[in-house]
């Protein structure tokens, strides 16, 4: 399975390795998921507290506070979680058959244990307690649209530069991530563990639920696509 990824030992994923200890990558990937989810929760209530009513400037504050988490999170841990605190990743790395499907399932599960605890350490340190329930709405077509495309976008990057160019990620996943950001409504970031974390938030970047639910059906359908058209474009280059 190895020989179909064609990055060098020292330069793969550790997801695409398959470590022996897989506790190891089980930790760093809900340590960056938790801090990663802290960020973008805190920086969405303080950038509400302090933007003097600016809705724009709030977002815009949250997406740096994503893209440049994402860069330092995945640069330092990424040697050890390859699934970059992304379930939407972990699902087309399951897909293509580059993680096991046991080894898929305890990576989303720690992902999104690990968001849910973000979320309420963000809000412990911006004294807002400890666990809300979100009362946002985030539904419609709109949303469901970007959210597939953020994901696929997401992904696709991802699947590519894990590929060819695993030490790039990082700083063009950080891109990639800032770009989703601001261009869709929800402010999901093509994440389904931030997503469903944020179920338990009614601050600036609250999503309903329900709502939650239905961006997640979304993102792994971008996922999806995002797999599919990946195999499609580079499978000449894999058989190379």
């Amino acid at each position: 399975m190895l020989e179909r990824f064609s990055a060098t030992p020292d330069e793969a994923p550790s997801a695409l390795r398959r470590p022996a200890d897989l506790t190891h990558a089980l930790v760093a990937e809900a340590l960056g998921s938790g801090v990663l989810t802290l960020l973008i929760v805190a920086a969405g209530i303080l950038g509400e507290r302090y933007a003097g009513g600016s809705i724009g400037l709030a977002i815009l504050v949250t997406a740096l506070a994503a893209a440049a988490g994402f860069a330092a999170l995945a640069r330092t841990l990424g040697g050890v979680a390859g699934a970059y605190f992304n379930p939407a990743f972990v699902f087309s790395l399951a897909l293509s058959r580059k993680l096991p499907l046991s080894h898929a399932l305890l990576t989303g599960a720690v992902q999104i244990g690990g968001a849910v605890l973000g979320v309420m350490l963000a809000h412990l340190v911006t004294n807002t307690g400890l666990v809300q329930v979100a009362t946002q709405i985030q539904s419609g077509p709109p949303v469901w649209l970007g959210e597939f495309i953020a994901a696929a976008l997401v992904v696709f990057v991802l699947l590519k530069l894990a590929d060819v160019a695993p030490r790039a990620i990082p700083h063009i996943g950080a891109l990639s991530l800032l770009a989703v950001a601001l261009a869709t409504p929800s402010l999901s970031l093509a994440n389904p563990a931030i997503t469903l974390a944020r179920g338990l938030t009614d601050s600036f970047t609250a999503v309903r639920l329900p709502d939650a639910g239905l961006i997640v059906a979304c993102q792994l359908a971008g996922a999806l696509t995002a797999s599919l058209l990946a195999w499609w474009l580079f499978r000449a280059e894999q058989r190379g």
